[in-house]
């Protein structure tokens, strides 16, 4: 019961946090100093791009990890449900830092940040996916599981192809920034966002648990803000050649 109560107030948090962060970068506009938006005059308080990404992003592989390499799940669903989280953050914390070409560093405050964030997630999902998880049946219909990871699928997907587009831009130089286009990129300024939205929201409708329903908020939250900064970048710093259709996140709407 304690853990319950650990992981159920953990999620709380994540949601409280979620508002917060929200409210935080719609009402500032000030992007986070990372990638394009990073200052040279803190470099000497920061980390390079790849070891960055690997080591604020790798708690959340290796907690999920260490619950399934230890057989503590009491259902195979949970089991299963691990393995989605385990396969996103492989991705993000050992394939993805080896794509990208860029000198812009991020500060250690924000590693720091992202670091024990994805601590805190691993643990709560994959604590949650060990112990308390059900097996599906009729309390859990099909429909939402095969839905969610449909969904769960189709996100990285448009997330993985959006990261190469993008990492392409950049093959002329790690200074060079250009306009996106083709794919998603014709409908929406950030995909990437978008295909990490969607898969987090088909975890949440998969699993059907508080804290991946958190995790899926807390997503949302942080990247729709991030999202339109980067919108309003891409006008500003190219003008009228950047097409007036796009939106920021989501497309044709938003």
């Amino acid at each position: 019961m304690i853990l319950f109560a650990i992981i159920i107030v953990a999620s709380w948090l994540m949601t409280t946090c979620g508002i917060f962060v929200f409210l935080t970068l719609s009402n500032t506009k000030k992007p986070a100093e990372y990638g394009r938006y990073s200052k040279p005059k803190a470099s000497s308080w920061a980390l390079q791009p790849r070891v960055a990404w690997m080591f604020q992003e790798s708690p959340a592989f290796f907690i999920p990890f260490i619950f399934y390499w230890t057989n503590q799940h009491l259902t195979d669903y949970g089991s299963f449900l691990t393995c989605l989280i385990i396969f996103h953050y492989a991705y993000r914390s050992f394939v993805y830092p080896f794509l990208i070409n860029s000198r812009n560093t991020t500060p250690i405050y924000i590693v720091l940040m992202a670091f024990v964030f994805c601590s805190w997630n691993g643990f709560i999902q994959g604590s949650w996916n060990a112990y308390y998880q059900p097996e599906i049946d009729k309390f859990h219909p099909r429909f939402f599981v095969f839905f969610g990871v449909w969904l769960f699928a189709i996100g990285f997907i448009i997330h993985f192809v959006s990261d190469l587009h993008l990492i392409s831009l950049r093959s002329r130089g790690p200074s060079t920034y250009g306009i996106p286009r083709g794919h998603l990129f014709e409908y929406v300024s950030c995909p990437n966002y978008f295909g990490e939205c969607l898969q987090w929201l088909g975890y949440a409708i998969a699993a059907r648990s508080f804290p991946a329903i958190a995790f899926a908020f807390f997503t949302i939250c942080n990247l729709a803000p991030r999202a339109m900064s980067h919108h309003y970048w891409y006008r500003s710093h190219f003008g009228s050649k950047y097409p007036n259709g796009r939106k920021a996140l989501i497309p044709l709407i938003w």
